[in-house]
């Protein structure tokens, strides 16, 4: 099959060392199995904010998977005027790209973006395409969350109609909704219209296993780092330090921690960027036992994963979600210790992989890390609970393996 993939908010696996996220690991499963991938993404990368290439161009990662950079403005804040304006015009050259291209047998949308989405969506209707939307987040919300007035809160969502208009469009004429946890599946399906379609699904985000990667590409700094926390307990944090989830609390847990505890063995590792970096590391700069990586590799990932002793997830408002750290965490056998509301909290106290706290209480999160510190025999049945539920649910080979499926399934059901 000849199959397109759209999806821009990833960083984009240029190179063996770059970490896959879900769209990456479904390309590369479905170019494996021999079919001709087109992703379409953008030249300016969102995690990093830099320009991966500073005008449209096509770069083949090997014979039957190629990816399409559109350029567009670019932008610093994920929540602005800037990235908004930034994938509008995106979509628009997305419209006018494709009318030259050759047809696809089937084509996966990730939700958002909804102007891509839509676009996309137009496009399969008009040549009778399945499409597939694969819902990551509940947008545009995330441009109203933000917002505390009532009444500017209520303009906004108005001045947006159009936009919620183009997401519901989207996903009610989907010939499958994808998402990847229940809640996003259930609400998807109420914004939409489409409840008890036997074609949507959900599949994890997953993630590749810590264990049987031997970490070879790491600087320096980071080798330092691990070797430096060796025989410590060690709290990791990996992630981009955006609104919703950055390390505030962790570092206040750390403070905390030094003054009720001068003498301990407890270190915390705080990997990833994003734009919340510079006034956090200024936060920790009393904090002794906090060591910032900046953003890492997948291999520098795979070295922290071995040296941790609890991995944990930290939220700066109540927030329902499945990020990618808590794979990554379980992907190394490691508990959490995690403030997300919903599925993932459920999974702690069922499972017995860890701990939840409520999101602003930093000494309740640091009173869990003490807990497991001092109990390792604890820690330690946390952590085999941890590998146990990663092999039996998140391990990505069988995750993509199941979606791929799923993909030439839905392909040989077209209409």
């Amino acid at each position: 099959m000849r199959i397109w993939l759209i999806q821009t908010g990833e960083m984009l696996p240029l190179t063996s060392s770059d970490r896959r996220m879900r769209t990456g690991h479904l390309a590369y499963e479905l170019a494996r199995r021999g079919h001709q991938v087109i992703w379409w993404s953008s030249s300016f990368d969102h995690m990093s904010k830099k320009w991966i290439e500073k005008k449209d161009t096509t770069i083949s990662l090997f014979n039957n998977l190629e990816i399409k950079l559109i350029k567009s403005i670019g932008y610093q804040k994920n929540v602005s005027v800037k990235r908004y304006i930034d994938h509008w015009l995106l979509a628009s050259k997305f419209k006018k790209q494709i009318k030259t291209e050759t047809l696809p047998d089937i084509i996966i949308a990730s939700l958002p973006d909804h102007h891509l989405a839509y676009e996309s969506t137009r496009y399969a209707l008009k040549h009778d395409i399945p499409i597939i939307i694969d819902l990551r987040d509940l947008w545009p919300d995330l441009f109203v969350d933000v917002i505390k007035r009532k009444i500017i809160k209520l303009l906004v969502k108005i001045l947006l109609v159009r936009d919620y208009w183009k997401a519901r469009f989207s996903m009610r004429h989907a010939h499958g909704l994808v998402t990847m946890m229940n809640y996003y599946l259930q609400k998807g399906s109420e914004l939409s219209g489409r409840r008890n379609n036997k074609n949507d699904r959900v599949f994890y985000i997953g993630a590749e296993k810590s264990a049987i990667k031997t970490p070879k590409n790491i600087r320096k700094e980071i080798d330092f780092i691990v070797s430096s926390v060796r025989e410590k307990f060690v709290v990791l944090y990996i992630g981009t330090f955006n609104r919703i989830c950055h390390p505030k609390h962790l570092i206040n847990s750390a403070r905390y921690i030094n003054t009720i505890n001068k003498n301990n063995e407890i270190e915390f590792i705080l990997a990833g960027d994003g734009e919340y970096f510079e006034k956090l590391k200024k936060l920790a700069s009393d904090c002794s036992n906090v060591k910032f990586t900046g953003w890492i590799n997948n291999d520098e990932i795979s070295a922290l994963l071995k040296i941790a002793s609890v991995g944990v997830v930290t939220t700066n408002e109540p927030f329902i979600g499945f990020v990618n750290k808590v794979f990554t965490y379980l992907s190394g056998s490691l508990p959490i210790i995690s403030s997300l509301e919903g599925e993932v909290k459920d999974l702690i106290q069922n499972e017995g992989i860890g701990y939840s706290y409520q999101y602003n209480q930093y000494e309740d999160l640091a009173e869990k890390i003490l807990f497991l510190e001092k109990d390792r025999g604890l820690r330690n049945t946390m952590a085999s609970n941890s590998e146990k539920l990663f092999d039996y649910l998140f391990d990505s080979r069988k995750i993509y393996s199941s979606y791929a499926d799923y993909i030439e399934n839905m392909n040989e059901k077209k209409p």
